[in-house]
């Protein structure tokens, strides 16, 4: 089980209001960056630009970022490829169906998130990180 903690307030764009946070163990003796997980809430206007203020690899545009840019990245800040790897495909695999779930939750509970949920899915960058 994990706390967790906000710490900064930064955006995609360039580095002005996006939420970065820590994730803590029980104990307190682990600490973890939290999963970027409002990216694709701004991704979906047409006034938003998919040039991120930090890169991957070496690629700041999101729809250019690649599978093989996430492992340039993890050897960039020392994680072992086999473990950074083993960690992209778990989590880019239990994207789709995290947002399908969601997608219906809302759904179910009368909100109309179709558009929104296909908006994700082609700008959000799931549709090229698994190339």
């Amino acid at each position: 089980m994990y706390r967790k903690e906000r710490v900064v307030h930064e955006e995609i764009k360039n580095i002005h209001g996006k939420n970065l946070s820590l994730l803590y163990s029980e104990d307190l003796k682990l600490i973890h960056l939290a999963p970027t997980y409002d990216i694709v809430s701004t991704i979906v206007y047409e006034t938003s630009t998919e040039k991120m203020a930090l890169r991957v690899g070496d690629v700041y545009k999101l729809s250019d970022i690649r599978k093989g840019d996430f492992e340039k990245e993890a050897k960039k800040v020392g994680l072992g490829k086999n473990i950074a790897m083993k960690r992209f495909d778990s989590m880019s695999g239990k994207f789709l169906k995290a947002i399908n779930e969601a997608n219906e939750q809302l759904m179910d509970k009368g909100f109309r998130t179709e558009q929104l949920k296909e908006k994700i899915l082609s700008k959000g960058g799931i549709a090229y990180i698994t190339k």
